[in-house]
């Protein structure tokens, strides 16, 4: 057993990394999240674009209708699952909503993948834009 001396407030002071839930009002947060929007993102769908991986963070009872190609790997296992996400292509990650989305991409972030977008609207903006769906 070993002990973390000073406990974890000064493994954070002692610039220790540490991996953000994503807090929306938070300027640091705000600074690590690119968003792109719907038609960029679909305009890389029609062109089939190869190096970009896309994530979708919903939880797996949601992935019945998803974006074609997308992976999914619910919010709440990023961090667990990081092994499944290739460092070397550009990442888009989407969500129900782009809150959701957002969280994703600063915890994504914080786990060292830098080339990382967020889908502006999530989901649920893109399912009622009719744009196209997988199942």
């Amino acid at each position: 057993i070993k002990i973390l001396g000073g406990g974890f407030d000064n493994w954070k002071n002692s610039q220790g990394q540490t991996i953000n839930w994503g807090n929306p009002t938070s300027f640091v947060n705000k600074s690590k999240v690119i968003f792109l929007e719907q038609n960029d993102f679909k305009k890389m769908l029609d062109e089939k674009k190869i190096n970009i991986e896309i994530i979708d963070v919903r939880p797996k009872t949601s992935f019945n209708e998803f974006i074609p190609g997308a992976k999914n790997i619910p919010l709440d296992e990023l961090e667990k699952r990081r092994s499944e996400i290739e460092i070397d292509k550009e990442i888009v990650v989407y969500g129900n909503t782009e809150l959701e989305g957002f969280m994703a991409g600063v915890r994504l972030y914080d786990l060292n993948y830098f080339s990382c977008y967020v889908l502006r609207g999530g989901f649920e903006l893109w399912k009622k834009d009719g744009l196209p769906l997988a199942k």
